[in-house]
Order: C-alpha cells, then sequence, then structure tokens
C-alpha cells in the first residue's frame, strides 16, 4: 500500500488582481493510504472539509502527492466539490422540537457491538439519505432514503450491509445527505 497526502487551503482571494493570502491554519495535509493493486482499478475516496468560521474564505485549493518512493501510474477522475451547511435498522422521530440547522450526532455507543444509534436532526422537511461507508469509501448500507418531516430522528445500525452481511472490525462513515447539504462522521464496529 501506498500513502498519499492530500493537501486542501482556504483562501482570501481568487485571482491574480486579487492575491492568495492563505487563512490561518491553512493549508492542511489529510493522509489516505491506496491499497496494493495489481491490476487496473478504482478505489473511491472521501474527504469532508468545513470551510473556516471566516467572511474572507473566497477560493479552495486541493493538490494531491504522493509520500515516498512510488512507480505506476494513479488517475483521478471526478473530484466532486459540494457546499456543506451537512427491518433491522429502526428509524424514529425523537422529538417534534425544530432545530435551527441541521445537525448529525455523534453515534453512540462508539465503539460499538453489536449495534449503533445515530441521531440527526432536520430545519425543515426534506429528502434525507444516510448511508454507511467503509474505509475505502465504498458503500456498504443505506439506513434512511426517504422524505422525512422536520425535527430530531435516530436511527439504529445493527452493523450489516445491504444484503444482510455481517460486516467485519474497523472504521465506518457516516454521511447523511440532504439536498446540497451534506455531514458525515466516522464510527468504530468491534466484532
Amino acid at each position: 500500500a501506498w500513502a498519499a497526502g492530500f493537501t486542501y487551503g482556504f483562501w482570501k482571494g481568487n485571482g491574480n488582481n486579487d492575491g492568495f493570502n492563505n487563512i490561518d491554519g491553512y493549508p492542511v495535509d489529510t493522509q489516505f493510504i491506496f491499497p496494493a493493486v495489481t491490476e487496473f482499478d478504482w478505489a473511491e475516496f472521501h474527504l469532508d472539509v468545513t470551510v473556516p468560521d471566516d467572511s474572507e474564505a473566497r477560493a479552495l485549493s486541493v493538490r494531491l502527492h504522493i509520500y515516498g518512493r512510488f512507480t505506476g501510474t494513479i488517475y483521478f477522475d471526478d473530484l466532486e466539490v459540494k457546499v456543506l451547511n451537512v427491518t433491522d435498522v429502526e428509524n424514529e422521530v425523537v422529538s417534534g422540537e425544530i432545530p435551527k440547522t441541521y445537525e448529525l450526532g455523534n453515534n453512540y455507543p462508539n465503539p460499538f457491538n453489536p449495534s449503533t444509534s445515530i441521531q440527526y436532526a432536520l430545519p425543515q422537511d426534506g429528502n434525507v439519505r444516510l448511508a454507511i461507508y467503509n474505509a475505502l469509501g465504498q458503500r456498504v448500507r443505506v439506513l434512511v432514503d426517504q422524505a422525512l418531516p422536520a425535527g430530531r430522528h435516530e436511527v439504529v445500525w445493527n452493523g450489516k450491509d445491504d444484503h444482510g452481511k455481517t460486516l467485519g472490525s474497523g472504521i465506518y462513515f457516516y454521511r447523511l445527505e440532504i439536498g446540497r447539504i451534506a455531514l458525515s462522521k466516522k464510527m468504530l464496529l468491534m466484532q
């Protein structure tokens, strides 16, 4: 496996005439591990970044670089930047209280075995998708995919994929999407 760094920064300018003064604390370097492969294959990676709480953020830059000695070719396709403002499954409305913002809570318990609870909040009615991804960025389970009313909701995940297969120990990510809003967090399943 090979390690690569994905560097992102936020800037106060976005052109030659404006300058590119970086915002304090940026750029930031995040590490990915590329799996060793013996044939042509695609691996999907996700990285969620939050725009700094700074009204001067006008541009985002991204750069990928390889750590160490590397032979081979890496192709990048379909880089997507989304605007963030963020059965055996039990999904229920926890409270009729209407929150002011979209929220995605920390799952509990974490680490977990065999199940964990995820709470989220919607300030308005909307089409909601809440899905689980493995460490390679592959979607393994869709917990919620439906129109829901505003309010606080909770869903329980039992550590199984969409086919009912129990997943192995490891880090998983859960991602809440409502239109152009996307929020995600990670959790640890211990079998």
